[in-house]
């Protein structure tokens, strides 16, 4: 009887192990299965990972921002990190942050550009584009900003902004001939505005 419950036991073992190994093996080819996957459709439009609405607008942005190597760094939310700094929050956009800019210049961009939507926001490189901005009293009008940090040191030339806007014709959208620097030029201040009320409260 003790050696008919030792096989027994040892073939329960013996499949239990078994069972493990087969499901490691699947893992494995599964994971193997996803990887070709991303390769022919992209790892964001792979339509087995199952990214959809948000998160795929957040996959995208940062594979847009990848390097020659196809990787980006860790992810926060501009509202974490600007949280982090004055305890307000701004929003949550998923942006890659290390300290390659000035961050008054950063947080004073992310806070003057938090009413708006943002499609991507890269710290690293110090760029933050708008999603197309509407208003309901011109339907066929669309603008979106674009801001460039290119300074780690808080001054006036540090920062650059530019206002795209485009007119709608024949259900198509065409680049505007109209220059917004005026425009631009009062957003940039308002950046170094922000930027500088920021460095002071932080001191």
């Amino acid at each position: 009887m003790v050696l008919l419950i030792r096989r027994l036991t040892k073939k329960i073992y013996l499949l239990i192990l078994l069972s493990f190994l087969l499901s490691c093996t699947n893992a494995n080819q599964s994971e193997e299965n996803l990887k070709k996957l991303d390769k022919l459709y992209g790892y964001c439009d792979n339509p087995h990972r199952g990214i959809f609405g948000r998160q795929y607008e957040i996959c995208k942005a940062k594979e847009d921002a990848a390097g020659p190597d196809g990787t980006v760094g860790e992810s926060k939310s501009i509202g974490e990190i600007f949280n982090s700094i004055t305890g307000k929050g701004i929003g949550n956009q998923s942006v890659v942050y290390i300290n390659s800019v000035n961050r008054e210049l950063w947080f004073g961009a992310t806070e003057v550009l938090s009413t708006y939507p943002i499609k991507i926001a890269q710290s690293d490189i110090g760029y933050i584009e708008t999603d197309w901005l509407y208003d309901m009293k011109e339907p066929d009008k669309r603008c979106l900003v674009k801001v460039q940090i290119s300074s780690n040191e808080l001054i006036s030339t540090g920062v650059n902004t530019k206002i795209i806007c485009q007119l709608k014709a024949n259900d198509n959208w065409y680049q505007e001939e109209k220059n917004y620097a005026e425009e631009s030029k009062q957003l940039t201040l308002s950046i170094l505005t922000a930027a500088t009320k920021l460095k002071s409260e932080i001191q």
